[in-house]
């Protein structure tokens, strides 16, 4: 939980309670405006100016007429969904507008009909201009500022600037500040951009002229820089404009013909200021169109002329994710809110590390039962709390009798309104076995960032082609009642864990904590399940089957069990650890499965190695040898046709095609989780860089603390004691040595009225403070003199990079810009290791009986 001043149950939901009581609505209509969707069609994009010119008259009774008059070549289809677009655009809207994690300008409170916004002096002017022109605050005027602030957001991220990526990308080996990182947030281009610098005269009125030159171009846009900056105040966004290219010199007719062009963006670089400019192809005019077909035709046959610093960004941003996605702590669950009175869990996400969050739910019969944690009404609070500040702290246990588990959980705020039984439930459940604290972070989620487009154009290669596709209609159809994403991480401190023992413990009230248990006759809907994946590389539907096999290798006979088959493979486990490599051929023998078949010899039979897990006890196999392939899979078609009701195929084989990649996009996109990423110099490790959604995670306020927009300061994280060695050093070679993840929390104390942030925290590891009472003295003095707050710091193991995820695009660059494509194939093998950062401040206070205003 971040920031400590909501702790206190009795004012935690104040806000909320008072957003609810102005507007007299309930949660279900307030989660209903919180879910609605405001993005629109794409085909809609070309008529904005016909849509904001028509806004303000969409309530007049000869509305229709205008429209009709305004669109006399369109279809009734396109014209009724201008019309359903203007409508919505002017329904009054009762969401305050927040800038502050869209722009690095300085933001203010505006009051407004009730509302507070806070908005930068550009936000403040467009907020104004949108307001006159719809006569009031509706979704028109909240959607135009947050899309354009989104969108300059998206342009900052397209820098193309040598110069400014360099500065980017370079790592000072000397400081433990890191540069953020966002996951899977590069530009994607429709089109591709030539490197050109052409002179070129703005004419913004028939009297306003200003001088300019081109960086780059493309057949529907360009970029240009100011050949004096304080000029920069006359471009207004959106605002059409006509360019001329005096520096055309060969082409006398082109640099005297004016072109329409419209101002998209503003960028600002670290030395000056892009401006992005778009124009519509098919309305000319058509001796510029023809000049850039000739530029593009002779100037592509040098491959370093194409512009590639998008792609550059993508190949990286897929780098940092590829590693978060494969050693992330926590899983990702997805909430269905179709019926907004009855929202439920439908599927969630993990990896190979947090796979035993999900073990862990696993009845006595090897059934799921993760949903019996997120009930109708802890997902109603989950979703109000949605985007806030706010996290849920989830204490749970189970009981075993008669062979039989049952499973009990209470959230933080559930034990705060049963005082009574507070104390007994943490005393009582922290002497279990099975004690486990789970951290919920909650936050809304848009189906439409589901899609990942290539960085490239269409017309590359068929590859691309498919990235750059919308989602199926079926896929649409599932994601799109997907409103909600809740993070799920497991801060069991076992360490600690004599702590909670300090409650009270009344023996007499513990049948009293049947309140907090879930009954087993009414089990909840079961979860899906799913692997991340970027790739849905099966073929055949997997079927569960635990049968007896022996396995021949080198005339060394394993024995073990196998997992699971399809037509064609085979996973099995053995009892010894196999080495064995891709491509290597063993002799599997089916001991059970022969007993019961005579027409087929299931005795050696030849499979190839796929795929081994590191300690060579998991292996994945398939068919080898033409006339044992044909048994085998004649064997199992057979065994499948005989046995459908028996069989249950492995839930992430029953997922649509691309439903994976999409949950995968959707996690990265808005994960709370921060993960930094190391590199190692002689003994030492420095954060190389830092992934983490500005927009959804508000917690670390005090990696902030007087750093530059988009830069965290580390030092107390990675700064080293005045005896032993580096902490985080320690952490990391053990992490790598036993390839499993190595925890300790950091307490901090934070200042946040010194200027330098170096003094502004004292941080001190669980480590070094070996006493109870020595823990308990930090605390209280931080949570007396300053503000208090806790980190679970979890070093990984480093993962090995797969260049399948980004390999069109690497070849791509490989073949315009090959020394920048060796620089990135080295960054993704250069991590030293990566560590995650966890917010436990609320869990540590109830775990020592402390409270912070």
């Amino acid at each position: 939980m971040a920031g400590l001043k909501k702790i206190d149950p009795t004012r935690k939901y104040c806000y909320k309670l008072s957003f609810l009581c102005r507007y007299k609505l309930n949660w279900q209509e307030i989660c209903l405006k919180l879910l609605l969707h405001t993005q629109r069609s794409m085909a809609l994009e070309k008529y904005q100016y016909l849509i904001e010119n028509l806004a303000p008259s969409a309530f007049e009774h000869n509305f229709v007429t205008l429209l009709e008059e305004q669109t006399p070549t369109l279809s009734e289809e396109t014209r009724f969904n201008l019309l359903m677009e203007i409508k919505r655009l002017c329904q009054p809207c009762i969401k305050a507008i927040d800038l502050r994690t869209l722009c690095e300008e300085e933001c203010t409170v505006v009051l407004h009909d009730g509302l507070k916004h806070y908005l930068s002096s550009v936000g403040n002017e467009l907020f104004m201009h949108l307001l006159s022109q719809y006569h009031s605050y509706t979704l028109g005027v909240m959607e135009g500022v947050l899309n354009y602030f989104s969108k300059q957001r998206d342009i900052n991220l397209g820098h193309s600037d040598s110069e400014q990526h360099e500065q980017k990308s370079d790592i000072n080996p000397i400081t433990h500040v890191s540069r953020v990182e966002s996951l899977l947030s590069y530009p994607s281009r429709k089109e591709e951009r030539l490197i050109e610098r052409i002179e070129v005269r703005l004419f913004l009125s028939s009297t306003l002229l200003i001088c300019a030159h081109t960086v780059d171009i493309s057949r529907q846009g360009l970029r240009i820089h100011l050949d004096d900056e304080t000029e920069l105040t006359l471009i207004k966004g959106y605002r059409p404009i006509q360019l001329v290219f005096v520096g055309l010199e060969d082409e006398q007719k082109l640099a005297k013909l004016p072109v329409p062009f419209i101002v998209s963006g503003i960028s600002q670089g670290y030395s000056r200021a892009d401006i992005h400019l778009t124009r519509n192809w098919n309305n000319g005019p058509s001796d510029y169109n023809k000049y850039l077909d000739k530029l593009f035709e002779h100037r592509k046959r040098d491959n370093t002329s194409v512009e590639t610093t998008n792609t550059q960004l993508a190949i990286e941003s897929k780098i940092y994710e590829q590693a978060v996605a494969a050693t992330c702590l926590g899983i990702s669950l997805f909430i269905n809110t179709k019926d907004i009175l009855s929202p439920f869990v439908e599927c969630a996400c993990h990896n190979d590390f947090n796979i035993d969050i999900v073990d862990y739910w696993q009845d006595e019969n090897d059934q799921q039962v993760l949903g019996f944690l997120f009930n109708k009404e802890r997902l109603r609070r989950l979703l109000i709390e949605s985007d806030t500040e706010l996290s849920t702290t989830v204490y749970c246990f189970n009981h075993i009798n008669k062979n039989k588990i049952y499973f009990y959980s209470a959230t933080d705020q559930e034990l705060e309104n049963n005082t009574e039984l507070k104390d007994v439930y943490l005393s009582y459940a922290s002497r279990k076995a099975s004690w486990k604290v789970y951290k919920l972070s909650c936050h809304q989620v848009d189906t439409n960032d589901a899609l990942l487009p290539s960085s490239l154009p269409n017309g590359i290669n068929q590859v691309i082609n498919q990235d750059n596709r919308p989602h199926a209609p079926k896929l649409e159809a599932k994601l799109k009642h997907l409103s909600h994403m809740i993070t799920m991480t497991d801060i069991t401190h076992n360490p600690d864990q004599l702590r909670y023992h300090q409650n009270q413990f009344e023996k007499d009230k513990i049948k009293l904590l049947s309140v907090f248990g879930h009954a087993r006759n009414r089990p909840p809907k079961p979860i899906e399940i799913y692997k991340f994946a970027w790739f849905d590389r099966r073929t055949e539907r997997r079927y569960k089957l635990r049968t007896e096999i022996s396995l021949l290798q080198n005339k060394k006979e394993y024995l073990g069990v196998s997992e699971d088959f399809s037509v064609q493979g085979l996973k099995i486990e053995l009892e010894e650890s196999l080495k064995a490599k891709l491509g290597d051929i063993v002799w599997v023998s089916f001991v059970r499965l022969q007993d019961i078949t005579k027409e087929y010899t299931l005795q050696t039979l030849p499979y190839e190695v796929m795929r081994a897990s590191e300690d060579g006890y998991v292996i994945h196999l398939k068919t080898a040898g033409q006339d044992e392939a044909e048994t085998t899979q004649a064997f199992f078609k057979m065994l499948i046709r005989k046995n459908k009701d028996r069989l249950k195929p492995l839930p992430s084989d029953q997922t649509l095609v691309g439903l994976r990649r999409a949950l995968r996009v959707l996690q990265a996109r808005n994960t709370p989780q921060v993960c930094v990423f190391t590199h190692q110099q002689k003994d030492l490790h420095f954060p190389a860089k830092t992934s983490l959604n500005l927009q959804k995670s508000r917690e670390f306020p005090y990696l902030r603390h007087n750093m530059p927009a988009g830069f965290l300061d580390l030092t107390g994280f990675f700064q080293v004691p005045q005896k032993g060695p580096q902490h985080l050093a320690s952490m990391l070679n053990k992490a790598r040595k036993n390839q499993l993840p190595v925890s300790y929390e950091l307490l901090i104390n934070y200042d946040n009225s010194e200027v330098n942030p170096v003094e502004a925290l004292r941080c001190v590891w669980e480590i070094d403070l070996l006493e109870y009472a020595d823990k308990l003295s930090f605390i209280r003095s931080a949570i007396q003199d300053h503000t208090f707050y806790a980190c679970r710091v979890t070093c990984m193991p480093k993962q090995t990079p797969l260049p399948q995820l980004y390999q069109e695009e690497l070849n791509y660059l490989k073949k315009h810009d090959p020394q920048q494509a060796k620089s990135i194939e080295e960054l993704a093998w250069s991590f030293s290791g990566h560590v995650f950062l966890t917010d436990i401040t609320g869990e540590l206070l109830m775990r020592y009986g402390l409270y912070q205003n």
